[in-house]
């Protein structure tokens, strides 16, 4: 496991770039959500209550074939509560946290294409799709707001330009992007090339600073830079 997180370069979603500690709030709700859906899951009424899903569902309708009512329901509880302890081990383990917020965000993928064989999602009396009912219709609407907290937390869990704030600056800077270390927050350091051109080295010199000033805007402990500069 930890060959392949190497490999991957997996890390906490909030500990990733930048400050991204809201991303927790996001975290501990997905967790709250799952566990209380998934223990309901195990109870008749809820059964009962999400079978039309099911049934009508493209995707997930041969669960009722092969378990009955009651088993599908079993079976998705399995995977809700599954998915609430991948999201809680991801708040101290990279792969977890990558791989918690892959299972919320492909559960709310599957449930938002209940849009396309529910009955009822379109309510006819306003005159039909896109006039959606209060149930399903909007009950099912609101998973595209936790699929895009679920990508969240998936995009900050796995390093790549998404998460590069500061790339294009080092770029024009012409300074090297270090990599980041597990579970800290990519930083590049600050390294002028040699040259010792005054006309070269004005422009950079101003570049650099602001550079380190929008490091303070997006919220950067400040670091030393290893190269004295002078004008």
């Amino acid at each position: 496991m930890t060959t392949l997180t190497n490999q991957i370069r997996l890390q906490i979603a909030e500990k990733s770039a930048g400050s991204l500690n809201f991303l927790t709030l996001l975290r501990w709700a997905l967790v709250i959500i799952f566990l209380w859906f998934g223990g309901m899951k195990f109870t008749e009424y809820e059964a009962a209550a999400i079978a039309p899903f099911i049934e009508h569902s493209p995707i997930m309708s041969w669960l009722h074939a092969l378990f009955g009512v009651q088993g599908a329901s079993y079976v998705i509880g399995v995977i809700e509560l599954s998915t609430a302890a991948a999201l809680i081990l991801g708040a101290f383990q990279p792969i977890f946290s990558a791989l918690g917020a892959a299972m919320s965000a492909a559960t709310y993928l599957i449930t938002l294409t209940f849009f396309l064989g529910t009955p009822g999602v379109a309510e006819a009396t306003a005159g039909g799709f896109p006039a959606i009912s209060a149930a399903p219709g909007q009950f099912l609407l609101k998973d595209l707001v936790l699929l895009a907290a679920s990508l969240s937390l998936l995009f900050a869990s796995v390093p790549g330009p998404w998460l590069n704030v500061r790339s294009h600056e080092m770029e024009i800077l012409g300074l090297p992007i270090a990599s980041a270390t597990a579970g800290m927050s990519p930083r590049s350091e600050h390294r002028l090339p040699s040259d010792n051109s005054a006309k070269t080295r004005r422009p950079r010199t101003h570049r650099l600073r602001r550079t380190l000033m929008m490091d303070k805007w997006l919220g950067y402990p400040s670091r030393p830079i290893q190269q004295e500069i002078t004008i």
